[in-house]
């Protein structure tokens, strides 16, 4: 990074920061940035480059699984960022895995994310046609087990392991890649697809108040909604708070995209209530609205989402970036502060972890046959990760600080051509 670049970072930054105490918000970016590239010297010694990752939890038995694309996409940014050979090459190396796995074009819709993270920065860090080929070729594959036209849908799986077929907030921030081929080739059509989904995922689940329900049962016979459900918020009728954050996320991606008015004023509704329903702490509780609070955990993965998306629209609009600027920070500082590892002198966790995530709250009993969601009021516990770091969060995190530090244009830019 230049002097002229680190200096221009540091433009509008020197003023305190809200977060316990001043705060040096620029120092704070560097000094997380260093965490999370030692944890990414040790994830290059223990996949041997990016050349073997069977010795590599998240890749369990495919590596083309999303959470190893997340951890990919990881890198990209961080060569972006860096300039560093070594970041670059194990990047290179992991992406030929993800691309050649056996579960390259399963039929869900993190598949998306996976062609995003993998094959689309891979193109746009060091070109070669053959990677927007191989996403237009993934897409051909799954989007007609996806989408169902009549409804206007797409769908979070295809049949199998469920009942019925479901549709998740989750959805809209599952579509970087889909947006990355309607901004880089001009397909109108999948673009008026994607306006279609996100019309009906907006009716569907983001209530009047802009805050967001988790999912909707479809039936795939009748192309028709049976019920609206949650999977991991306290209650149908309650808010979880990385439902809100994808929802976000979604939007965020939809308008750096097209630029359309309307999304940038949902977006900014969805934000608001994000922010207006966490807690002083900046970190939100995993729901708004479980009766629990002071006492349920907290979410820093929902943190981090909802500002990788907020960070991403605000670098397509100024305007935007001038409004939300001090809201984004109040919910990234005390992240990078309170729970990336380590947090103090003395703390000998390994270094880069966001700790503080939460799976969810998930039913104790009654479960919708063959869904594996809640049916009505009952008994709920929370699952997995109240202390740990949820997947997603390093991914979103890293977005986070390469936003923030990288000026100019960045991979992860969307601007219709």
């Amino acid at each position: 990074m230049s002097g002229s670049e680190a200096a221009s970072l540091t433009n509008g930054t020197e003023d305190s920061v809200r977060g316990g105490g001043e705060a040096d918000f620029y120092g704070l970016l560097q000094s997380s940035l260093q965490k999370i590239l030692r944890r990414m010297e040790n994830t290059l010694e223990v996949t041997k480059g990016g050349r073997d990752l069977s010795c590599w939890p998240p890749a369990r038995s495919d590596p083309a699984n999303s959470m190893v694309a997340y951890r990919n996409g990881v890198g990209w940014l961080l060569y972006d960022l860096t300039g560093d050979p070594k970041l670059g090459t194990w990047a290179r190396n992991v992406t030929q895995l993800v691309t050649q796995g056996e579960g390259w074009t399963s039929p869900t819709i993190d598949t998306f994310w996976t062609y995003y993270y993998s094959a689309a920065l891979a193109f746009e860090m060091v070109g070669g046609d053959h990677w927007p080929a191989r996403v237009r070729a993934g897409l051909e594959v799954i989007w007609p087990r996806l989408w169902l036209s009549r409804a206007g849908v797409l769908l979070s799986t295809s049949g199998g392991r469920y009942a019925d077929d479901i549709l998740c907030i989750d959805c809209l921030a599952c579509l970087d890649a889909l947006w990355w081929l309607v901004v880089r080739e001009g397909d109108e059509e999948l673009g008026e697809a994607l306006t279609r989904h996100l019309d009906t995922t907006r009716h569907l689940l983001i209530r009047e108040d802009f805050s967001t329900c988790q999912a909707a049962v479809y039936s795939r016979r009748e192309e028709s909604l049976l019920e609206p459900r949650t999977l991991q918020g306290f209650d149908v009728r309650s808010c979880w708070s990385r439902g809100q954050a994808w929802a976000i996320k979604g939007y965020a991606l939809a308008y750096a995209a097209t630029g359309k008015p309307e999304y940038r004023e949902t977006l900014c509704r969805l934000w608001e209530y994000f922010a207006a329903h966490a807690q002083d702490g900046g970190v939100p509780y995993y729901d708004f609205l479980d009766p629990e609070i002071p006492y349920a955990p907290v979410d820093t993965s929902s943190s981090v989402i909802a500002c990788a998306g907020m960070l991403r629209a605000c670098r397509r609009d100024p305007a935007l970036n001038a409004q939300y600027r001090d809201s984004i920070r109040r919910f990234l500082v005390p992240l990078l502060k309170h729970y990336l590892t380590p947090v103090a002198e003395d703390d000998r966790r390994l270094p880069g972890y966001l700790t503080g995530g939460c799976a969810g709250k998930f039913a104790d009993r009654g479960e919708y046959q063959g869904f594996g969601i809640g049916k009505g009021d009952f008994e709920r516990s929370w699952s997995g990760c109240q202390y740990g770091e949820v997947n997603y969060s390093l991914i979103y995190l890293t977005e986070c600080l390469y936003l923030e530090l990288k000026s100019g244009t960045s991979l992860l830019d969307m601007r219709l051509l």
